[in-house]
């Protein structure tokens, strides 16, 4: 019994914290579509063009909008529980380097 005992406690707290991972991930998705047009308006990103796309994302994403979405996406995970998450405008700024960086590299 007691081993049966440890184990549904067990289980019950690995339940929980892929619950907490999830409501995470689901929180930092929501905060990327919402930061995502404030970076392309800044940087004169047209949404549904794919200028960018193979610059700053992988071939999942169709448009701008998909790949700057997936670019914050990955700098919102690179945050944890010391470092607070980037301001939006640390975002443009390191989005914006980056492009920079891509397009000197491609030149």
């Amino acid at each position: 019994m007691t081993n049966r005992a440890s184990l549904t406690g067990l289980s019950k707290e690995l339940l929980v914290r892929r619950l907490e991972q999830e409501l995470s991930a689901k929180a930092q998705r929501g905060v990327a579509r919402r930061i995502a047009p404030v970076l392309m308006q800044e940087l004169h990103l047209h949404p549904s063009g794919i200028d960018v796309i193979c610059w700053i994302a992988d071939a999942s994403c169709r448009t701008n909008a998909d790949a700057v979405t997936n670019w914050i996406l990955g700098q919102l995970s690179q945050t944890d529980e010391i470092s607070p998450m980037p301001s939006t405008i640390e975002l443009a700024a390191r989005l914006s380097r980056h492009l920079q960086n891509m397009e000197a590299a491609n030149s």
